[in-house]
Formats: structure tokens, C-alpha cells, sequence
């Protein structure tokens, strides 16, 4: 809880000396001027969800390998696609649905082999995920066409010190004596991994305004691809053939959605479509 406090102080700090020096590329900012309490109210329970997926996938790690928690994160598209679908902002057919039962097919047999599985981690990452996942559907709302119309780095100003409060409140609540005295030994990596999660949290903004939250949950699939093959050749962890088998199918079917999303009208598409059946939402809703 300490480490992503730190993370998400630095993130803030980093925003707000962006937008003393350059306004200008915060133009929702001066839109918002008299009503940003009305605004941060949109923001409460993205910082809630937030700091929850944070605090989650930090603690996740005490109980799971990072092989195990990449083969996870493969079902975030579906949980991610399945939010937006609840809310009007993606269209569920029974091609994508069939993905969908083969994404899940292959985590079902990744997690299955994992050895000395602990299940308190394994319901911990899902809740991270699970966080995750809305965080971002909220997120493509604030900034799309039906919410507020933020611009990305606005967004990440309301966003970062709303996490930071709650992240702040957990780690008072979670305190150790010990972590100032740890911070001064893991220094090293503590700064490097702070510089990531600053530009970690300018950028995603970006992609949910430009990609989606679908598809800013697909531009994970190389991430952890490679977080498994390197978690594997220079960690050396623990890979099953089986797992390696539930990863193939998982990452296979996550590819071919990406197809389906980049070539919706291409005649693969279509003539699959058309042989499994009609959509299984309403045709009004956005299919981007």
C-alpha cells in the first residue's frame, strides 16, 4: 500500500506541475472552472476502484507467481468487454461470445496447473481485476462523448489525487515502522518503478480516449507475453506444459478478437457471424 501511495503521490505531483507549466494542454480544466466539485464527484469511485486494483495487485504477489497473474490478466478484455455491454457501450454477438467461452477455456486450464495454488491469492487478483477492469469502463465514459469530455491529462489531474487519498488512508491504516528503512535500502528500484508509474498514469488516458477501454485492455497482450517469457528465462519460474497449452489458447483467442475489433467487416468476420447467429444485444449499441 506504501509503494503505490508513493507511485500515485509522484503521479499527482507530476500533473499538477505540468499544468502550472503548460495549461494550455489542459483545456477541460478551464471549462471546468466553477464546477469541479461537481466534476471530482465523477471521479470518486474511479479513485475508489483505483486504489483498490492497485493495493489488490500489489498484495496478489505475496500469494501468486507473475507467471500466474499474466495468464489471469488474459480475461480482462472479456471482464472489460462485459462491463461495457452492461452499460450500452459495446455490442455482444454469438461470435464474440464464443471467444469470450475460449479466453475463459484457457485460463480455466492455465489456473488448473498451477502448483501450490493459494487460493487467497487467486481471489485477490480477480478483485484487482475486477477493479481494474471498471476503472477503465468508467473511465472511457468520463471521457467520451456521453460523460464530461475530458481531455487525458485532465483527467489524470482529477484521477491521481482522488487515488491518492485513499491509497493514503490504507496506508496509514496498514503502517510498518519498517518502511522507511526499507524505502532507504530498495531505493534503487523504487525510483526507476515511480518514473514508470508516472508516465503510466499520463499515457492510459490516452488509450481510453483514443482506444476504447477494450482496447486499451488488448494493448496488455504484449506486456504479458513478454512478463512470461522473461519471468521464465530469467526468474526461472515455473512453467507447466499445460499452462503453456491454457496460455497458447487464451493468447490465441485474444488475438482473433483483436482481429474481429481491427476487421469487423473483413468476409472472415462476417461469414462467421452470419453462421453462428444474430447479436445478442441490441444493434444500437457502439461495436467500438
Amino acid at each position: 500500500m506504501a509503494l503505490t501511495s508513493l507511485h500515485m503521490a509522484a503521479a499527482s505531483l507530476c500533473c499538477l506541475v505540468l499544468y502550472q507549466c503548460r495549461p494550455g494542454d489542459f483545456p477541460a480544466m478551464a471549462q471546468t472552472r466553477g464546477d469541479r466539485l461537481w466534476v471530482l464527484k465523477w471521479f470518486v469511485p474511479i479513485g475508489l476502484v483505483y486504489a483498490l486494483g492497485l493495493a489488490a495487485a500489489n498484495y496478489a504477489y505475496f500469494y501468486c507467481s507473475i507467471v500466474f497473474v499474466q495468464f489471469m490478466r488474459q480475461g480482462n478484455i472479456f471482464l472489460v468487454f462485459l462491463m461495457s455491454c452492461v452499460l450500452g457501450l459495446q455490442r455482444m454477438t454469438a461470435l464474440r461470445l464464443l471467444i469470450i467461452m475460449v479466453i475463459i477455456g484457457g485460463q480455466a486450464i492455465a489456473v488448473s496447473d498451477e502448483t501450490g495454488l493459494i487460493w487467497i491469492g487467486f481471489f485477490v487478483q480477480l478483485v484487482a481485476q475486477l477493479a481494474d477492469c471498471a476503472r477503465m469502463v468508467i473511465g472511457e465514459i468520463v471521457l467520451g462523448d456521453s460523460g464530461l469530455r475530458l481531455d487525458p491529462l485532465s483527467y489524470a489531474l482529477f484521477v491521481a489525487p482522488t487515488c491518492l487519498v485513499v491509497l493514503l488512508a490504507g496506508t496509514v491504516a496498514t503502517w510498518d515502522p519498517r518502511m522507511p528503512q526499507a524505502l532507504a535500502e530498495w531505493w534503487p528500484l523504487v525510483v526507476p518503478s515511480t518514473v514508470l508509474a508516472c508516465a503510466l498514469n499520463l499515457l492510459v488516458p490516452y488509450l481510453l480516449k483514443e482506444l476504447s477501454a477494450v482496447g486499451s485492455t488488448q494493448t496488455g497482450i504484449l506486456r504479458d507475453v513478454t512478463l512470461v517469457f522473461v519471468s521464465w528465462a530469467c526468474a526461472h519460474e515455473a512453467i507447466s506444459a499445460l499452462q503453456l497449452v491454457g496460455f497458447a489458447v487464451t493468447l490465441s483467442g485474444v488475438l482473433i478478437w483483436c482481429y474481429i475489433k481491427a476487421s469487423p467487416d473483413s468476409y472472415a468476420v462476417r461469414s462467421l457471424e452470419q453462421a453462428l447467429g444474430a447479436t445478442l444485444t441490441p444493434r444500437g449499441a457502439p461495436t467500438e
